[in-house]
């Protein structure tokens, strides 16, 4: 198989997997491949500790005439930082529609995504819209104890104590689940109680591993996560890991040493040139323009190492590397099929 990804030729996706899976794994094609049949609603819920965002399925008529909703990333850092960045320079539009109701086709399974460290909620809406289209629930909360404001309110100090990324995890599973038995909302009548799945991206992936141990999951997707040597006592879940073959945060070997430790059911996807924020929005926000690097560039501040915006933060979205259509090609076919063979969506 080959691809072509802009300038870069990529002669082949590697794969390796233990267990019953499907044959589209690790290529741009196959059944979850193009959108599915409902469009994407998304809604913030509230923690006492942050926000979530939550995307949820919904009949495409019911979105016709509705704008397409936004984020910006000024919105996550200090007024006083904020204020330095230029107005569209961190904006991004997504695949969702703001507050429209909710498919009466569900209910559908709930899905949780972690995002990684010094990162925000919204951070991969390429994916987590895409899942809703395929009729999916997905809830992402704030992990407002490492989130970039929290990077950019302390400069990358200690972050505070806070509750732990598990324990925002299970009160994000709870809410939602509340909140669509309650009846009332977007959300009413739309999660289905029972099993569900997890996905997260770096630091996220390793909360994903962690949460998973849960007797309610029933599969989880780790992008670009892993360690050497591995987490202790991986969960004995179906999986799914991803990687990048030329991410410099995490490197590609810790993920290959914590598939290759995990039980089976698994399976281990490499895209060719990518890095670690191929599982992103990042490399498409303020593209032509110096990409989030240039909102690094105007904070004009003296910034350590792989500090958002700077430097390896912005590892992946080079000339050099695979791009971000033809990566998530691959990732929105692969992590749906994963959730659809093990929750069983039906729709």
């Amino acid at each position: 198989m080959v691809l072509v990804a802009g300038a870069v030729t990529v002669a082949a996706i590697v794969i390796a997997s233990s267990g019953p899976g499907s044959s589209n794994v690790g290529t741009p094609t196959g059944p979850y491949a193009r959108p599915g049949p409902f469009a994407a609603g998304v809604t913030t819920e509230q923690l006492p500790g942050g926000p979530v965002e939550v995307w949820y399925p919904v009949d495409r008529s019911a979105a016709v005439g509705h704008p397409r909703a936004a984020y910006d990333l000024r919105d996550w850092l200090p007024p006083a930082l904020a204020a330095r960045v230029p107005i569209g320079m961190g904006s991004f539009t997504t695949d969702a529609y703001r507050e429209v109701a909710g498919s009466k086709r569900g209910p559908f399974p709930l899905v949780l995504f972690a995002a990684g460290l010094y990162s925000f909620r919204d951070q991969s809406t390429f994916l987590t819209t895409w899942l809703a289209s395929w009729g999916f629930v997905v809830a992402s909360p704030e992990f407002t104890a490492h989130d970039v404001t929290e990077f950019f309110t302390d400069l990358g100090a200690k972050p505070p104590a806070g509750p732990s990324d598990y324990q925002v995890l299970l009160d994000t599973e709870t809410l939602v689940f509340h909140d669509s038995a309650a009846g009332g909302g977007v959300l009413a009548d739309l999660v289905r109680p029972g099993a569900v799945g997890i996905v997260g991206h770096s630091l996220g992936g390793l909360d994903a591993i962690q949460f998973a141990g849960r007797p309610e999951v029933a599969v989880y997707v780790a992008l670009a996560a892993g360690s050497s040597p591995p987490p202790p006592d991986l969960p004995a879940k179906p999986s799914l890991y991803m990687t990048g073959s030329e991410d410099r945060d995490v490197l590609p070997a810790w993920v290959r040493a914590t598939y290759d430790a995990a039980p089976p059911p698994k399976k281990l996807v490499s895209l060719p040139s990518a890095g670690h924020l191929a599982f992103t929005d990042l490399c498409l926000i303020n593209r032509g323009h110096g990409g989030v690097g240039a909102i690094g560039t105007a904070l004009d501040l003296p910034l350590p190492a792989g500090a958002p915006f700077t430097g390896r933060a912005v590892d992946g979205c080079g000339p050099g590397n695979l791009s971000a259509s033809a990566g998530f090609a691959v990732i929105r076919q692969d992590v749906t099929a994963e959730l659809k063979m093990y929750l069983s969506a039906g729709h």
